[in-house]
């Protein structure tokens, strides 16, 4: 028999109810391996010590003194309610911002167009990734929010882009037919 065998088969062989044969065989090893015999020994010393062991009864009134230490300890403190609303209204400034340039001409709109395409593409290859980072700080429900603004704007853009670039397209062509 090995150590692992003899060590797992010990609780049962001194509780009496291990079979006659399995008996036979843990005794001989027990006889034989000086480890499982000190380990057996100082189950038996845990045993002995336990059941020495006397209950602990909780005086009467416990679950009532209990309760009054708590209700004198100070109220926890209440940390500040977070306000998302802010990140909607940056959000929008951030879109102004990029229409103003734009149309202002700082920013090109097929540049636009393009990198909202490949911003687009990311997105959806990463969506299931941003999920699941969201859903870790449980702002699921806020996530998909902003992604359905972001989205939302996002497709306005690509919507404007191809009627403005379609306008480049024509005036370019008109202008090569007259010349």
């Amino acid at each position: 028999m090995k150590c692992s065998a003899c060590r797992e088969r010990l609780p049962a062989y001194q509780d009496g109810v291990l079979a006659a044969g399995a008996v036979a065989d843990l005794e001989a090893h027990l006889a034989s391996c000086e480890g499982c015999r000190a380990f057996a020994e100082e189950m038996m010393i845990v045993e002995h010590r336990l059941a020495r062991l006397s209950t602990i009864e909780p005086r009467a009134d416990f679950t009532q003194a209990v309760m009054q230490r708590i209700s004198a300890l100070p109220a926890p403190a209440t940390q500040p309610r977070l306000h998302i609303w802010w990140l909607g209204v940056y959000d929008a400034l951030a879109w102004v911002v990029v229409a103003l340039l734009a149309a202002t001409g700082f920013l090109r709109w097929k540049t636009i167009v393009a990198e909202g395409g490949v911003l687009f593409g990311k997105l959806a290859l990463c969506g299931g990734a941003l999920y699941r980072i969201a859903d870790h700080f449980h702002l699921t429900t806020l996530a998909l929010f902003g992604g359905l603004i972001e989205g939302a704007v996002l497709l306005a853009l690509l919507y404007a882009g191809r009627h403005y670039l379609a306008g480049v397209r024509t005036a370019a062509l008109s202008g090569a037919h007259t010349s």
